[in-house]
């Protein structure tokens, strides 16, 4: 029986990677975890596995084209809020 579990998958801290995620995951939210970014999905694990596009852009940094494909997932806080990081995937 396939059933729903929630992962955690570690978001690097690079402008741009991609996260192979099970078909259907549910995007939950973004977290800080040990001076780490980490997102948080709803999952089938069984199901093949489908690539997802996710940026990374920090506070005062420019947009990069082509952000009209993304959606905002949300904002994540390292070392205390020194470091502020904004993160969107691809729809």
């Amino acid at each position: 029986m396939n059933e729903s579990v929630i992962y955690k998958y570690e978001i690097l801290p690079v402008d741009e990677f991609v996260l192979d995620l099970p078909l259907g995951a549910k995007l939950l939210s973004v977290a800080e975890q040990n001076n780490k970014m980490v997102l948080y999905a709803m999952v089938i694990p069984e199901l093949r596995l489908k690539p997802l596009k996710i940026r990374v852009i920090g506070t005062g940094n420019p947009m990069p084209d082509g952000m009209s494909e993304f959606e905002f997932l949300g904002t994540v806080k390292l070392h205390n809020g020194k470091l502020m990081f904004h993160i969107f995937y691809q729809r």
